[in-house]
């Protein structure tokens, strides 16, 4: 998803991602966060899309800050943007991972989970 978006907004095919091939573990560990901590408060949208954004901003600070004490390096920087913090996160890019969030806690996962 991330290359695709940076194919479009930068016009050129960018290997956006840590690891070798189409892998982004954020993405797989913010999935699963997202599924274990919102799987009681289903019945409210609006929560589930908040607390999403919540658990999102929680693991991209705390992976861009952890990667950069270990690598010496910013893997992202959201400087430039709107209401960043510290260029590590930012509102433009959470408010879309709360949508997805929903569309992965209220399609994805049951569909998936009927079939396990």
């Amino acid at each position: 998803m991330e290359v695709i978006y940076a194919y479009f907004d930068d016009r050129q095919f960018v290997n956006r991602v840590f690891l070798i091939g189409p892998y982004c573990p954020i993405y797989g560990v913010g999935s699963v966060l997202i599924i274990y901590f919102l799987r009681n408060n289903l019945g409210d949208i609006l929560s589930v899309y908040l607390k999403s954004i919540l658990v999102a901003a929680i693991l991209e600070y705390m992976t861009s800050f952890v990667m950069e004490k270990i690598f010496h390096a910013r893997w992202w920087d959201y400087s430039d943007n709107k209401f960043n913090i510290n260029g590590r996160i930012c509102l433009e890019t959470l408010i879309p991972f709360g949508f997805l969030a929903c569309f992965l806690v209220y399609i994805i996962n049951p569909f998936i989970y009927n079939y396990l």
